[in-house]
């Protein structure tokens, strides 16, 4: 358990942050005591949205393979309103070139899909990271501040992982 001035971290995160605007709300509705909270069920559970698994196994954590799919058959079409016929003949083009993939990974050829050498140096980091936390090595606390430390923002202030 990660300490704060020798605290665990979610007393001091309900020092700082919460037990303030408890007390404020309190000014607000004296019978604050008597209101009860019940915690509701993620919109959104962590099973969902979490990529730490993926992470250590070396897996994709984001739809980047999706966009560079779009982004070839884009290329491919040539335009953004292609007529039916164009975009039958593209789904075709694109459905041959997939055969094509399938038959060289059946036939036992291996298909190297280019990285950006800062991406994989990124993703080498954070498996480093996720290994160092599951193995003890660095606590919680520790670990996010150091992957913090990775996130990169690009010219329009979107973060590159």
């Amino acid at each position: 358990m990660s300490l704060i001035f020798n605290k665990p971290f979610h007393i001091y995160f309900y020092d700082l942050f919460l037990q303030n605007q408890i007390a404020e709300l309190g000014l607000i509705w004296p019978n604050l005591n008597q209101i009860r909270l019940q915690r509701a069920p993620a919109l959104f559970p962590p099973e969902a949205w979490n990529v730490y698994r993926m992470t250590l196994e070396g897996h994709e954590r984001t739809n980047n393979a999706m966009e560079g799919w779009n982004n070839s058959f884009r290329n491919l079409i040539g335009h953004t309103n292609p007529s039916l016929w164009t975009l039958i003949k593209g789904i075709k083009q694109d459905q041959t070139m997939v055969l094509t993939t399938i038959t060289q990974i059946k036939r036992g050829i291996q298909i190297n899909v280019p990285k950006k050498r800062k991406y994989k140096a990124c993703q080498d980091r954070l498996q480093r990271l996720c290994r160092e936390t599951r193995d003890g090595h660095r606590d919680t606390l520790e670990a996010l501040r150091a992957i913090g430390h990775c996130i990169v923002l690009d010219r329009k202030n979107e973060p590159i992982i």
